[in-house]
């Protein structure tokens, strides 16, 4: 999966895997991000859920 693919990858192709700093990180994810990052392998149940209520943030912001 490449960065942009994974917006948990930062340039360097490094990847956070912990659910702390995954969960951190979807406060800043856009739209694109947070669909992308459903997609990511091994991706926890916390973070999914993070990531659907971010989505849905965005898309009632969106509106």
């Amino acid at each position: 999966m490449s960065m942009t693919q994974n917006p948990f990858a930062d340039n360097q192709g490094r990847q956070t895997i912990d659910a702390a700093s995954r969960l951190h990180a979807v406060a800043d994810f856009d739209l694109e991000q947070c669909q992308a990052a459903l997609k990511v392998p091994g991706l926890q149940k916390t973070v999914e859920k993070r990531l659907r209520a971010r989505i849905r943030k965005l898309e009632k912001m969106k509106a």
